[in-house]
Order: structure tokens, then C-alpha cells, then sequence
């Protein structure tokens, strides 16, 4: 009804053509990924216009069990991880959530 596919794949190596989504959404997934980088660089690759991430803005506790292995616990924390100074930035709930908006720079007008 919906045309809705879906597809299993590693987010460090997507199966998908660069800039193959206008807008992509990676929410609570970053803080548990081993190669975070390499994660991100492939939702960048795969982006078209608009990149959205949520992470949690969590500190790293010793004794307690907790399955994340990157943590953001501050402003320059997500910053210097997402490294853009032209992201925007925001704190919602507890969460971080930064929008990387490419539709200008990878048409040309930046």
C-alpha cells in the first residue's frame, strides 16, 4: 500500500549511490557504533540536501550497564564529532540533535 522497502545493511558501508536521499535521518544509532566516523561519513555520502542525527546527550558512567560505546555529554563533544561549524546544533530532551543542511554548498551557492 505504502511502496515501503526495506533493507538490512551496515551503516558503516551502505548499499546506496551517493546522495541517493534527499534527507537522511540517523537517530540513536552513532552512540552505539564502533567506526563512528566511518558511520558518518557514509550517511553524508548517501545525503542529498538534508542530514539529521539524534544521539543522546549522555555522560560515560563506570558502574552502570550501558551498551554505547561514543558518549556526548557536551556541546563541544557533538561538535567536535560532527565537525561542520555550519551544523546546527540543538539540545531537545536530552538528546543532541544537529542538521548538516548540503543543499546549498553541493549546488554551488556555498
Amino acid at each position: 500500500m505504502w511502496g515501503v522497502h526495506y533493507q538490512e545493511a551496515t551503516l558503516t558501508s551502505l548499499p546506496y549511490e551517493n546522495k541517493a536521499f534527499d534527507t537522511v535521518i540517523c537517530t540513536h544509532a552513532l552512540e552505539h557504533i564502533k567506526d563512528s566516523r566511518q558511520a558518518l561519513r557514509e550517511l553524508r555520502r548517501v545525503c542529498r540536501k538534508r542530514l539529521i542525527i539524534v544521539v543522546p546527550r549522555q555522560r560515560e558512567y563506570r558502574y552502570t550497564f550501558d551498551l554505547h560505546i561514543n558518549f556526548f555529554p557536551y556541546e563541544y563533544s557533538i561538535r567536535s564529532f560532527i565537525n561542520n561549524p555550519e551544523a546546527r546544533i540543538m539540545e531537545i530532551g536530552g538528546d543532541w540533535v544537529c542538521v548538516e543542511d548540503f543543499s546549498a554548498e553541493r549546488s554551488g551557492g556555498l
